[in-house]
């Protein structure tokens, strides 16, 4: 079963909970908290996120803050990991296609709960495309 890792701030945390709750039956989904709604620091969890899949080859993330800016702009900081902040179903699809994105980053006061599952679930169900977006892919680790 894949692994798909999930985190969140306080104010992604309802979004992350109904996550995990909705993709536990298909994939191996690692809650790496926030644990509560009471204020915490996204960017904490969003680096422990990035070394997740950074170390784990062919797995996901999602991540969840206020906006999404905040967890997309940390978990890019490390190699091998490309995060997407997605906010539509064709970013999702075109993350995935054309970037082979392993993480998606959404803003939790932005959307509903079913509107990021819907965005999520186009995300980990779509495929890479290759071809030449793999040289482009590869050239964002060349540096």
């Amino acid at each position: 079963m894949q692994k798909l890792f999930v985190t969140a701030d306080h104010a992604g945390f309802d979004v992350k909970t109904s996550l995990v709750d909705f993709f536990s039956s298909s994939y191996h989904v690692i809650d790496l908290g926030s644990h509560s709604s009471e204020r915490t620091d996204y960017t904490k969890f969003a680096h422990q996120l990035a070394v997740s899949v950074r170390d784990n080859p062919n797995s996901f993330g999602i991540a969840i803050c206020g906006s999404g800016i905040g967890v997309s702009i940390v978990t890019n900081r490390y190699k091998g990991v490309r995060s997407a902040l997605v906010y539509n179903e064709k970013i999702a699809e075109l993350s995935r296609q054309h970037n082979n994105a392993n993480i998606a980053c959404f803003g939790a006061r932005f959307f509903s709960i079913n509107e990021i599952i819907q965005m999520t679930k186009i995300f980990l169900e779509t495929e890479f495309m290759n071809g030449i977006h793999l040289e482009r892919v590869s050239n964002i680790d060349s540096f």
